[in-house]
């Protein structure tokens, strides 16, 4: 895996834990196909109290025997996931000023890691990553379909391997809409680049519409993807927002557990011992004491001594309250340095 794709994989797994949902299901080609009569033992699959230990049951929607997805299996979903949204993001970018007339340009201005995170912020906030979004067997209440929950009548106007006159046929003719639609579904990494291009071309789009909105470009671009008219929709906005700026932020790092589920080769964490936590009374002590003497101890000043008392407020009337605190009150008799 490329290190974007490695990144992304690491964020997923944080953000969305695998194996949690109950609608993400495994097919069990062991137990048969006859609803009545499995050919598999319908016991614990194991003994851990988690959701991919519980025995096989009989799925209505897949018309075969399942279980609850194990972490394994969605771990290698997730890193086809991650795999997907990495090259797309890397492939849009870089058609920003290439003579390639293939490569439909987007407007971005930053990197491909900041289009990368903005489109797996979409993904978990609109599907959670979930199993059955990604095959289609759950579609949102007006046909959104694909794991960025992409309106049907919507997607082909952004689909750049389409011409213009595909795009305004397919948008106009509701059949082939859903047609359409249909090749956006699936674990394939075909089906999740297409899916995650859109997604991301829709991303720029509304960030370009939004770029001058009062709470910034970022909240718009949020508002308006989920809303498709306006730039401010706080309830929609604000959570991924927050988790956008979090995972810029964020150096994420697979498990040496995962990543050998998934036979990856991470670095090693750093081992270095990180230096001891220290009152920021002593940093601030040590601050300004002279280089060649030790920090202040952790005792009051000495009859004859002279401290820099710290003040949050440079007033002659705080300096006169921290000098209080002196043993002999803010008016000495004399002043004299310490040796």
């Amino acid at each position: 895996m490329n290190p974007l794709a490695l990144a992304i994989l690491a964020l997923a797994v944080t953000q969305a834990p695998p194996a949690r949902s109950t609608f993400s299901l495994e097919r069990l080609p062991e137990c048969g196909v006859d609803k009545h009569a499995p050919k598999c033992p319908l016991a614990p699959l194991c003994k851990d109290p988690i959701l991919s230990c519980r025995p096989p049951h009989w799925s209505e929607s897949l018309h075969a025997w399942v279980r609850y997805e194990s972490r394994p299996g969605a771990l290698k979903r997730y890193r086809d996931i991650a795999e997907a949204i990495a090259d797309t993001a890397e492939r849009l970018v870089k058609c920003k000023g290439s003579k390639d007339s293939s490569c439909a340009e987007l407007e971005w201005p930053d990197n491909a890691r900041h289009l990368a995170i903005a489109a797996l912020t979409v993904a978990i906030h609109e599907s959670s990553l979930r199993e059955d979004v990604e095959s289609g067997r759950l579609r949102g209440a007006s046909g959104e379909a694909c794991l960025v929950q992409i309106m049907p009548n919507q997607a082909p106007r952004y689909a750049s391997w389409l011409t213009p006159e595909q795009r305004d046929r397919i948008a106009k003719a509701p059949k082939e809409r859903e047609a359409f639609a249909q090749t956006l579904l699936g674990n394939t990494p075909e089906a999740l680049g297409r899916c995650f291009e859109i997604g991301m071309r829709m991303l720029a789009r509304s960030r370009l519409a939004c770029s001058r909105a009062p709470k910034g470009w970022d909240y718009g671009m949020f508002s308006m993807y989920g809303t498709g008219t306006s730039c401010s929709a706080p309830g929609i906005a604000t959570p991924r927002l927050n988790m956008y700026r979090k995972l810029l932020h964020m150096v994420p790092r697979l498990s040496d557990k995962d990543a050998r589920t998934l036979g990856i080769d991470v670095a090693p964490a750093d081992q270095t011992p990180k230096p001891p936590r220290t009152n920021p009374s002593d940093r601030t002590l040590a601050a300004v004491a002279p280089r060649d003497q030790a920090p202040f101890p952790r005792r009051g000043p000495r009859l004859g001594e002279v401290w820099l008392v710290p003040t949050r407020k440079r007033s002659c009337r705080s300096n006169r309250t921290a000098l209080m605190h002196l043993p002999w009150g803010p008016d000495p008799p004399t002043w004299s340095l310490a040796a």
